[in-house]
């Protein structure tokens, strides 16, 4: 093979990782982010106004969940998207951005990088506890699943630190001003990147905790979206099964059930696929740096996906979006907002 890992040397890379993302490709993807994290950051806007104003009665105890799963997607792509625009020159393990808080403010790559991988696994807990609330509420009390109220405090808190725990661990990647310098000195054709604004400089031959990082990182979006699974199959079941609700209420039930889920699908396909794909930098040797920044780009779209998914399977949206179609146009639509 050509790849042949410098052995002596712990600065240095595999010997052929010699390229420099190009203007061209970091001007489209910070463009993009751009673009997709202002219309990211108007839908949810908007899918927020309807939880508020266009929830149905019997669903309004859910509100508080499903607007902090909104403000999730809120806060990253205000974030990422448009403050801090990251750009990770995989296979060389490093970071950029090009963003407000690093061209002008002058913030580092390293923290704001933690804080969005925060942000994006928090997410994941959110569509948990939401999930997990409507689980229990449909549960009769005599179910053995049915938590008691510190019980379903302990499952939310203990969602909440193992998610933030992963990328809170990555600030020990950060290496010392002396190792970053002596890595970029045994790597000259990488000096490109001493001219970004924020750069960091990572190695896991230096700190190989990393692994564990990256593994765990890795296990908790599974092990959430495994519990996600099985709380909709469980709760789909629950709903079919009880005998106490009108049709119409079990209607109502599986259908928000479901729309959620359909949401936590877009998500998990969004982050899952690419974060993956990034993290297999830790194990496999991927030479193409064009294909990482692609998947950094789809990481961090994924507001965007979600709330088009969510706003789409909205019956009010819907109707809005159908209204300048619909032949009988007597009845107006509204969002339901008291004037």
């Amino acid at each position: 093979s050509d790849m042949v890992e410098t052995t002596t040397n712990p600065y240095s890379i595999i010997s052929n990782f010699t390229f420099a993302i190009s203007p061209t490709v970091e001007c489209v993807h910070t463009w993009l982010l751009l673009f997709c994290g202002l219309l990211s950051l108007l839908l949810s806007c908007l899918m927020i106004i309807l939880i508020i104003y266009r929830t149905p009665m019997s669903s309004r105890r859910y509100r508080l969940g499903l607007i902090a799963l909104q403000m999730c997607f809120i806060i990253f792509d205000a974030h990422a998207c448009c403050l801090f625009v990251p750009i990770i020159p995989l296979p060389f393990f490093a970071g950029y951005c090009t963003g407000f808080l690093c061209r002008v403010a002058g913030m580092s790559f390293h923290e704001q990088f933690i804080f969005m991988f925060i942000v994006a696994l928090e997410t994941f807990a959110c569509f948990f506890i939401c999930m997990l609330q409507r689980h229990q509420k449909l549960l009769p009390p005599s179910s053995r699943a049915k938590l008691s109220r510190t019980g379903f405090r302990v499952a939310i808190n203990v969602a909440v630190i193992f998610s933030a725990a992963g990328p809170i661990s990555f600030s020990s990647a950060k290496l010392s001003d002396e190792d970053s310098a002596k890595r970029m000195e045994a790597n000259p054709e990488m000096k490109w990147l001493l001219e970004k604004p924020g750069y960091v400089v990572y190695s896991i031959a230096l700190r190989p905790q990393l692994l564990y990082i990256f593994t765990y990182i890795a296990l908790v979006i599974i092990v959430i979206s495994v519990l996600c699974v099985i709380l909709v199959v469980h709760t789909s079941a629950v709903i079919h099964s009880t005998t106490n609700r009108s049709v119409a209420a079990k209607r109502r039930a599986q259908k928000a059930m479901s729309n959620l889920f359909m949401q936590f699908v877009a998500y998990f396909s969004v982050i899952f696929i690419p974060v993956i794909f990034i993290l297999s930098r830790a194990w496999f040797t991927i030479n193409s740096h064009l294909l990482f920044v692609f998947a950094l780009t789809i990481f961090c779209i994924h507001g965007l996906v979600c709330s088009s998914v969510a706003l789409l399977m909205n019956n009010t949206f819907r109707m809005l979006l159908m209204a300048p179609f619909r032949r009988d146009k007597r009845h107006s639509i509204t969002l339901g907002i008291p004037p």
